[in-house]
């Protein structure tokens, strides 16, 4: 304990000398949505790199409908292209992928198949794997009879498939006086439908964490927020809402010492709170990019 204390005292300390020999800090917020998407998040794995959202709002115009059995189409659909125009298969996707790049890790790092480790994640990505197919299997049953072959031979999935999504956008960019002390912090929450007056809890499903700095490219975690936003009211393009977010993961002393030139080492948990202003924008605003979110057509992957 009493060495934990000393620690934080000569992290508080250095971190407050830099601010003073740097000059003033400043900050600049933003606070975005984007409305009346279908997202899914098939670049979810990993944790590294800006957060890129696959937008599948836009459908082929059923008028050019071919004489092909919908469903036929829908049982040869891959987990894969379940995952384009549905987020139930996406995240499950995601927790496969990122289960077995875990499992791979072990393996290159010289694990044996008998480690405990490797037998663990090994168990894991079969839990993994088996839930995507049994989603996927419950997803062609359910949805067998009410989808529809358009021109190409594409699907075209009903709204209440896969219902329109709200994604609300809170970051910051700050700095210690200088370039090289600057860093970020961004919060993404899905929620469901229009937005509309009420109370929406983050949990590691609907919502994203995002951390960067001059010296650190952004880095991306699922189980690194807690809070809720209550939205007040929707006025035009402008949502209404009292904030109260903030980040779960501790400060490691340990980066700070390794890492003392890194700013996104000093600063304690993040927190959001107060009455905010989320403007609605289009996903191709340069301030979502900005903060590390970027926006992909479903038609640009087959390309």
């Amino acid at each position: 304990m009493i060495h934990r204390t000393l620690l934080f005292k000569v992290l508080l300390i250095s971190t407050l000398s830099l601010v003073f020999l740097g000059g003033c800090a400043h900050e600049d917020w933003t606070f975005r949505a984007v409305t009346g998407v279908n997202v899914s998040r098939p670049y979810e794995p990993g944790s590294q790199g800006p957060l890129v959202l696959v937008s599948t709002s836009e459908q082929a115009a059923p008028a050019a409908a071919e004489k092909v059995d919908p469903a036929k189409r829908i049982d040869a659909l891959t987990p894969r292209q379940i995952a384009k125009f549905d987020r139930g298969m996406a995240d499950l996707l995601a927790r496969k992928d990122t289960a077995a790049n875990a499992l791979q890790k072990l393996l290159a790092d010289g694990r044996t198949d008998s480690h405990p480790q490797v037998i663990k994640a090994r168990l894991e990505l079969a839990e993994a794997a088996k839930a995507v197919d049994n989603y996927a299997d419950a997803f062609r049953e359910k949805n067998r009879d009410s989808v529809t072959v358009v021109g190409g031979g594409e699907i075209a999935v009903p709204a209440e498939v896969h219902p329109l999504q709200t994604v609300l956008v809170a970051s910051v960019r700050g700095d210690f006086g200088a370039y090289d002390r600057s860093l970020g912090r961004t919060a993404v929450l899905f929620i469901d439908g229009d937005p509309a007056p009420g109370e929406y809890w983050l949990n590691p499903d609907n919502s994203v964490l995002i951390s960067f700095s001059a010296y650190t490219a952004p880095a991306r975690t699922r189980v690194g927020l807690t809070g809720s936003v209550k939205i007040l009211h929707v006025d035009g393009g402008k949502i209404v809402a009292d904030v109260a977010i903030r980040e779960t993961t501790e400060g490691d002393t340990t980066l700070y010492v390794d890492r003392p030139y890194d700013p996104i080492n000093w600063q304690i948990p993040w927190v959001i709170t107060g009455r905010r202003t989320f403007t609605i924008t289009s996903q191709d605003d340069p301030l979502l990019r900005k903060a590390a979110v970027q926006w992909v057509h479903g038609d640009e992957l087959k390309k």
